[in-house]
């Protein structure tokens, strides 16, 4: 059993604003190696991901960018938007999406990642969100963080991604649900 440790490399009050240069805004250790995650400028692209933010993130794993994401908005608020109506990406040159469904029945909440060959979800299961690759449960987000059992590459790089955008909002229960 081997576990994902994230932190930001930025402070609270820069990593929720507008990323006007391309810098590294989080790094972190996992089961696969070394993951960090930059953020820029982003493509032009809609009156509303302009109003919004849209920035370009990029996943490295082990030195290497692997995820591309053109137009993902500002961390937590913003983000959201954009999960909710889907994001375009590139996996090592192969296209993805990327997105977030909430509703009232807990089995229509997930974070999900999908493509020609790309299916990992995250969802919640009793009282903790659990991440499923191609049908399999293979991590689990316990109060310590995240323990992975073998997971991909593109597990690993989607379960970070859950974290840093904050779609954590997508699969807690409305009703209760913060800001």
């Amino acid at each position: 059993m081997a576990d994902l440790v994230l932190r930001q490399a930025e402070s609270e009050g820069s990593w929720n604003m507008y990323a006007a240069r391309t810098e590294v805004f989080a790094e972190g250790t996992s089961p696969r190696g070394a993951v960090s995650l930059t953020r820029g400028p982003g493509i032009g692209g809609s009156p509303e991901e302009i109003a919004n933010g849209a920035e370009c993130w990029t996943v490295f794993l082990r030195g290497s960018p692997r995820i591309v994401l053109p137009r993902l908005c500002t961390p937590w608020y913003y983000s959201r938007w954009s999960l909710a109506r889907g994001v375009d990406g590139e996996l090592d040159g192969v296209p993805f999406r990327l997105s977030g469904h909430s509703a009232l029945r807990p089995s229509r909440r997930a974070v999900v990642v999908e493509g020609v060959g790309i299916d990992v979800r995250i969802i919640q299961r009793a009282f903790s969100p659990v991440l499923i690759e191609q049908d399999e449960q293979i991590g689990l987000r316990r109060s310590t963080g995240w323990e992975l059992l073998e997971a991909s590459d593109l597990a690993v790089m989607a379960t970070c991604l859950f974290e840093w955008t904050g779609a954590m909002h997508f699969i807690q229960t409305p009703m209760i649900r913060q800001l």
